[in-house]
């Protein structure tokens, strides 16, 4: 991506429409993983995801807000299922779990961007 190219690009955004673009993202993934998918959890769309946001990253970096936004998006792509108590999440580019009890669970419930 040439210099001037991404200036406009950085320009042209605005962090409203990127928290639009995220919150959209993971109510579908929510709806995807209850309707569709509910017994086996499709960690193929924490990678897409973590390709999107350094994507994002790519072009955001020089701005603070965003560069804010994104990294708590990148580190908190979470998911809690109910039966199982796992909490998935992304690691330094890695899907990671781990298993919850349910103090643990209640706790996290509010501080994740995807609850299940």
């Amino acid at each position: 991506m040439d210099t001037l190219y991404r200036e406009n690009l950085i320009k042209d955004f605005d962090v409203s429409a990127l928290v639009d673009y995220l919150e959209k993202n993971n109510k579908l993934i929510a709806e995807f993983l209850i309707k569709n998918n509910y017994d086996n959890f499709p960690t193929q769309i924490f990678e897409l995801l973590l390709r999107e946001t350094e994507l994002l990253k790519k072009v955001c970096e020089n701005m603070e807000e965003w560069k804010k936004v994104l990294e708590v998006y990148r580190l908190n792509i979470i998911s809690v299922k109910d039966y199982k108590n796992i909490f998935y999440f992304i690691k330094d580019g890695e899907i990671k779990n781990i298993t919850l009890d349910d103090k643990t669970r209640e706790e996290l419930k509010d501080k994740i961007s995807l609850y299940l």
